[in-house]
């Protein structure tokens, strides 16, 4: 008869309980749990709790009867009088029904006409907080109806969702605070040099007119991959907003884009070209360049090679800006000086500077 073996393990004591009601001298019991009102900061009667989220600004209403006879859309006239708020937001609000015409709401489409009442209600305008030092932009001109600031490389022209103080806006508001700023063109973040800003609505009118009817001038100097093919060349590649070159330079959405490109210096490895766009297709000096087979020098997004050690972007600089002055009835060529990490990229590659 086989015999099992059996291993039994003895629970282990537990300690002996202490009557906290019989021996209440020699028990230790546990602190009591701290009051979070008895530890609490006495402040001043009315003192607002330094803990409580700041509650958000609350919304201001505007309201405007519309003088204009021209009919423009909805949300680009009211770009043009609120140009704090990018036509993007506008469109948004007007979702949202956040901004009414006459009562009702409205589409960004609609033709604003002699009369009509629209009331907006929207949080207040931001105020800037500066990221620059004053002076830090390069004004190239100043009068009491326009500037023209030497914008650098690497901040946008206008607010956005996710950069609503940090632009070329805020700060010449800051800079000009006699009256509210407004664009008649635009520069892309990476492109530095001459951008003209306004601050009449007339003026702005009149200048956009000049835009349209092919007037105003603009000149630009970029530096390309490869050797650029000598003489001047008029480009004329229809195009469309894109991320990538054969999605510019396919499809139906194409428009009719003009762009005048001369070869200034070149190279083995790379060229310097003055660009001249006839019309105003967005990226199109990008699109051009590459689809002759020089892209832009760190324009990887359109086929381009990485950046050189001497720059953080693709070089592209307006370096000229010709228009006719609305109020002072005068020809204003203004020029914007290179900065320094395109000079520094010239030299890299052994090409000479030119002025536009």
């Amino acid at each position: 008869m086989r015999s099992t073996s059996r291993t039994s393990w003895a629970a282990p004591l537990a300690p002996p309980r202490r009557c906290w009601r019989r021996f209440p001298i020699f028990a230790t019991a546990p602190p009591p749990a701290p009051n979070p009102e008895s530890c609490r900061m006495r402040d001043a009667p009315g003192a607002p709790d330094p803990r409580a989220a700041a509650a958000p600004a609350p919304p201001e209403t505007f309201a405007l009867q519309a003088r204009t006879a021209r009919r423009p859309r909805c949300d680009v006239y009211l770009h043009a009088h609120f140009p704090w708020r990018s036509r993007t937001q506008i469109q948004e609000m007007l979702a949202r029904g956040e901004i009414t015409v006459n009562g009702r709401p409205s589409k960004p489409s609609y033709r604003i006409k002699r009369g009509d009442a629209i009331v907006m209600s929207a949080p207040p305008r931001p105020q800037p907080a500066l990221r620059f030092a004053p002076g830090a932009i390069q004004a190239l001109y100043e009068d009491r109806h326009l500037v023209v600031m030497n914008k650098p490389s690497g901040i946008l022209t206008h607010p956005t969702a996710g950069h609503q103080a940090d632009t070329l806006m805020n700060y010449v508001a800051a800079a000009y605070p006699h009256a509210p700023p407004l664009t008649c063109h635009r520069l892309d973040r990476e492109t530095s040099g001459a951008i003209l800003i306004v601050f009449d609505l007339l003026v702005r009118r009149r200048i956009q007119r000049q835009f349209e009817r092919k007037l105003v001038t603009k000149q630009y100097l970029a530096i390309t991959a490869g050797t650029f093919p000598e003489g001047r060349h008029e480009v004329r590649i229809p195009i469309r907003p894109a991320t990538a070159l054969a999605e510019a330079l396919g499809g139906d959405a194409r428009k009719e884009s003009i762009t005048i490109i001369e070869c200034l210096e070149r190279g083995e490895e790379a060229s310097l070209v003055r660009a001249s766009p006839v019309t105003g297709r967005q990226n199109q000096i990008r699109i051009h360049c590459a689809a002759l087979g020089h892209p832009l020098i760190g324009d990887t997004r359109f086929g381009g090679p990485p950046c050189p050690p001497t720059a953080e972007h693709f070089l592209l600089h307006a370096a000229r800006l010709c228009f006719h002055h609305p109020v002072l009835k005068l020809t204003a060529e203004i020029t914007a000086p290179l900065p320094e990490d395109f000079l520094a990229t010239l030299a890299r590659y052994g090409l000479r500077a030119h002025e536009a």
